[in-house]
C-alpha cells in the first residue's frame, strides 16, 4: 500500500506536459483488463500503479511501458500481494500489426508474462485483439474491442469504452471465468495523468498512470 501511494504521488508530480493513455490493470495499454490494439507511439513512455482487491487481500502493481516505434510497445509490471511480499514481475509486449481504416478495425498481437514467471500466471500468455473506434454526436466517441487470450486463460475477451467530451471515459470489459464483467470510469487529464477506478467480480480496482512523449 505504501509503494502504491508513493507511485501515485510521483505520477501527480510529473503531470506537466504529456498525453494521457489508459493502462489496463495487467500492464499493457487497454481497457480495465482487456488490452486493445492501441499502442504507445515512438518515444512515448508511461509509468503506472494499480491497487486491486483480490480474495480479501490487496494486490499492488506498478510498472512502465514504452513505445519503441513501428507499433511496438513493451512494458514491465511488478506484482505484490499483501501477506506474500514480492510475487514477481512480468515482461509484456504488443505490436499493432494493422492500424485499421474507415471500415476495418485495428489489429494487434501481444503476449504477457514473457518472463514465464510461475508465481504470477505460470505460462506465457499470448493474445490477439481487434479494436474499432467510432465518432458519436456531441464530441463523444466509442471504441470496441474483441479478441482471444490464449495460454492458460484460453478465453475470448470483449470490451468497450465511451469517451465523453469532459475527458472522462466509461469503460467495461469481459473475460469469461477470469475477471468476468468489469466496469469503471477513467479520467484523462490533458497533462498526461490518468486516474481510473472500477469494480470487477465485486472487488475494487483502481489505478493511476502518467504518459509522456520523451524529449518534449
Amino acid at each position: 500500500m505504501i509503494r502504491f501511494c508513493l507511485a501515485l504521488v510521483l505520477c501527480a508530480l510529473l503531470a506537466v506536459t504529456a498525453n494521457a493513455a489508459g493502462q489496463s490493470f495487467y500492464g499493457p495499454t487497454g481497457l480495465l483488463f482487456v488490452p486493445t490494439a492501441e499502442t504507445l507511439g515512438m518515444g512515448e513512455a508511461s509509468i503506472f500503479a494499480n491497487l486491486l482487491s483480490v480474495d480479501h487481500r490487496e494486490m499492488t502493481q506498478y510498472g512502465v511501458n514504452a513505445g519503441l516505434g513501428y507499433g511496438l510497445e513493451v512494458g514491465w509490471t511488478e506484482v505484490h500481494m499483501s501477506g506474500n511480499g514480492d510475487v514477481g514481475g512480468m515482461l509484456n509486449a504488443k505490436w499493432d500489426v494493422y492500424k485499421g481504416n474507415l471500415v476495418a478495425p485495428a489489429i494487434a498481437i501481444g503476449a504477457m508474462n514473457l518472463t514465464n514467471s510461475g508465481d504470477i500466471s505460470g505460462d506465457i500468455q499470448p493474445y490477439f485483439v481487434a479494436t474499432k473506434s467510432f465518432t458519436l454526436p456531441n464530441l463523444a466517441s466509442l471504441s470496441v474491442a474483441a479478441g482471444y487470450w490464449a495460454g492458460t486463460v484460453d478465453k475470448a475477451m470483449f470490451g468497450a469504452k465511451l469517451g465523453l467530451a469532459s475527458n472522462i471515459e466509461l469503460v467495461a470489459d469481459y473475460i469469461p471465468d477470469m475477471t468476468d464483467l468489469s466496469v469503471g470510469a477513467r479520467y484523462n487529464a490533458p497533462s498526461g495523468l490518468c486516474v481510473q477506478a472500477g469494480v470487477t467480480d465485486g472487488n475494487f480496482v483502481g489505478g493511476v498512470s502518467y504518459t509522456r512523449a520523451l524529449g518534449r
